[in-house]
């Protein structure tokens, strides 16, 4: 009788054995079921902010290259103002020239020679004022164009990071079955 009786106490034993492991691997389960919504939240988040760091580079590219594109209007507007004020001296130099050939009665063809000559000067510097008019535009429009390819770079560098980071999150919800 005892050989039975015990027969029952150790059947019991393990019944409470199994069902404590039961209920061990239930809570094992939950706890790894919320450390992976947990975990899944913390990746999105983190997604959204690589993406939204991402846009906000290639949106700064595009403000600056704005900017530049501006600078450069104005580098033209300077250059032509200088132009003009190039051509106002010439204006000038030659009518008093012509004031003073008139006045003196030097000869003509002096006359015209000093005239060319101012002419020339005129014609040099707003030649060499328009050159430095278009690499100032140049340098700016490349400058913007170099702005706006950081943007997209940092574009490309937030997707990259966001899908890395899903990438981790897949493999570490893999790994843990």
């Amino acid at each position: 009788m005892e050989a039975v009786a015990s027969l029952f106490t150790v059947g019991g034993t393990a019944a409470a054995a199994s069902t404590a492991a039961t209920t061990a691997t239930a809570a094992a389960t939950a706890a790894s079921t919320a450390w992976s919504v947990l975990q899944g939240a913390a990746t999105a988040v983190s997604i959204a902010a690589a993406l939204g760091g991402g846009v906000m580079a290639l949106a700064e590219g595009k403000k600056q290259a704005e900017i530049s594109e501006i600078e450069a209007g104005q580098a033209r507007i300077a250059s032509e103002q200088t132009a003009n004020r190039i051509k106002r001296e010439w204006l000038e130099k030659t009518g008093a020239a012509r004031v003073a050939f008139g006045a003196s009665g030097v000869d003509i063809g002096s006359a015209a020679s000093i005239e060319d000559g101012l002419t020339q000067q005129y014609t040099y510097a707003t030649g060499i004022e328009r050159e430095n008019m278009l690499l100032r535009q140049i340098s700016a429009k490349a400058r913007g164009e170099a702005l706006e390819d950081r943007g997209e770079a940092g574009l490309l560098s937030g997707i990259g990071q966001a899908a890395g980071t899903a990438a981790r999150y897949a493999i570490d919800i893999r790994n843990r079955g």
